[in-house]
């Protein structure tokens, strides 16, 4: 999250896209979770206009 594109950043989807390409299966919920509990703000709020 902290290497993003700021413009365009990833939604929980992709995170778990991402994720999975690392070998870490994992649901959106669970993704979700964590980020939540990280005090990481969703794709829409980490954006810059």
């Amino acid at each position: 999250v902290d290497k993003e594109d700021k413009n365009d950043p990833l939604s929980d989807d992709a995170l778990v896209l991402e994720l999975a390409k690392h070998g870490y299966n994992l649901a959106r919920r669970t993704v979700t979770k964590y980020r939540k509990a990280l005090d990481i703000p969703s794709s829409r709020q980490r954006r810059a206009y």
